[in-house]
This record gives C-alpha cells, sequence and structure tokens, in this order.
C-alpha cells in the first residue's frame, strides 16, 4: 500500500536506478536506507518497495521471480507476448523516446518486481480482465487489494474531477473516472509509459502503452473511456 516508510528511486544513496547495481547490493542498501516516515503513517510511492516485494516472492516460492511470475500467471492466462526480466533475444520491441531521441532503457533483469516486465496492449488487457473477475486470484485477494487502505495526498486525480483518486489498495488506485467507479494504476520507465484501468460496473478495460515520455496519456484516456461506456445503460 505504500505505507511503509520506504523511499522511492532517487530518495537516498544506492537509489539510482540508472546506475547499474548488483541486485543483492541494492536490496542491502534499500534495506539500510532512513525510513521516510514511521510503517503505516502515510502514503508515499515506492518502486523500491516493489523490489522489496518481489524480493519476497523468491524466498516465499523458492525460486526466481522471473520464473515464479511465468509458472503462476503468464503461462495459465496464456500470455505469450509478455516476458519477465527484460527484452527476450530477438524480440521486436518499440524503442522508448524523449523529446525525439531514443533513451537507453534501464538494466531491467536486476530490477525483479519493478518496472521489469515487457507485454503488450492485448496481453495487459487479459491480465487486468483475469485479475479482477478473480479467475487470477481468490475473491478474499481481491477483495483485499481493491479496498482502500490509505487516504491519498491530494493532487492525484485531475484538477476537473474527472478522474479521482478516493484511495489506494494493493497496487491499486481506487477511485472514479467520468463518473464511474474505477481501479487502475499508472506506469513508466525512461522513454515509455503504461496505464490499466478497469471498470467494475461495465466489466471493462482501458489500457494504454506508450513508447514516448511527451504521450498525454490523460487524452488517451478522455478518447478511450468514451468507446468504453458506449453501450453503457445510463
Amino acid at each position: 500500500t505504500h505505507t511503509a516508510g520506504v523511499r522511492h528511486w532517487g530518495d537516498a544513496p544506492g537509489f539510482d536506478v540508472s546506475e547499474p547495481v548488483d541486485l543483492a547490493e541494492r536490496l542491502a542498501l534499500i534495506q539500510q536506507a532512513p525510513l521516510l516516515t514511521g510503517p503505516g503513517i502515510r502514503w508515499h510511492y515506492s518502486s523500491p518497495g516493489y523490489l522489496l516485494a518481489g524480493h519476497i516472492v523468491e524466498q516465499a516460492s523458492g525460486q526466481p521471480y522471473a520464473g515464479f511470475l511465468t509458472k503462476e500467471v503468464l503461462v495459465p492466462l496464456g500470455l505469450a507476448s509478455t516476458s519477465v526480466g527484460g527484452v527476450p533475444a530477438g524480440a521486436v520491441t518499440a524503442h522508448g523516446y524523449r523529446d525525439g531521441q531514443p533513451v537507453t532503457p534501464w538494466q531491467l533483469s536486476a530490477m525483479p518486481g519493478t518496472g521489469d516486465i515487457c507485454s503488450t496492449v492485448g496481453d495487459l488487457a487479459r491480465f487486468t480482465a483475469a485479475v479482477h473477475s478473480g479467475s487470477l486470484i481468490r475473491q478474499r485477494s481481491l477483495q483485499a487489494m481493491i479496498t482502500p487502505h490509505i487516504p491519498l495526498p491530494d493532487g492525484q486525480g485531475t484538477s476537473d474531477g474527472w478522474m479521482t483518486c478516493d484511495g489506494y489498495g494493493y497496487g491499486q488506485f481506487i477511485g472514479r473516472i467520468a463518473g464511474h467507479a474505477a481501479y487502475f494504476h499508472p506506469g513508466d520507465n525512461p522513454g515509455y509509459q503504461s496505464l490499466a484501468v478497469w471498470l467494475p460496473g461495465q466489466a471493462a478495460c482501458v489500457v494504454i502503452l506508450a513508447n514516448d515520455e511527451a504521450a498525454d496519456t490523460e487524452a488517451l484516456l478522455r478518447q478511450l473511456m468514451l468507446v468504453a461506456l458506449e453501450n453503457d445503460e445510463p
């Protein structure tokens, strides 16, 4: 729920993600860094927290994070265009851009659990639907994931109220989009942006992947929401 007090990238020594650092060393630096607050006090987004979560998955499952995710999620859901731990050899992928220039990507293989997944719009849509339909995780786990555990600081939604962020669950913003209940999460790596939205009332999802940091994902979402809601009863 991003309430552990763990800092975000760039907030402490060893948190510069552009620097190639051995995974064990980075985990040690994260664990040694002073917390921003005591656990559970306030919300502060932390990608290093996902790195710790990925490490916990490895310890609990007794296998590498990429192997666990492939076996338990990608294969059962048939996500054949998704990979973990970087770009597969020979795969054709979209280059990320900043100000019209290609961006050097991060070393994703050393970042299990945070930003290390390559996918497509179709696969991400299938994954999102599987999570929220209950076909991937138990209903009790799903309910815990979409329950607001902490209020969010101001400024997380749009200025006109079209999108609101009313709380945060487990890896999910919980709010409303165009007046409809929604669970969603954006993402970004250098040169890339992503957004996955689930609309429970319509059992519909909207997914955006962009390989340009300047892409206006909010404007794209406003257009796509019209399509997602076109068959919605008033």
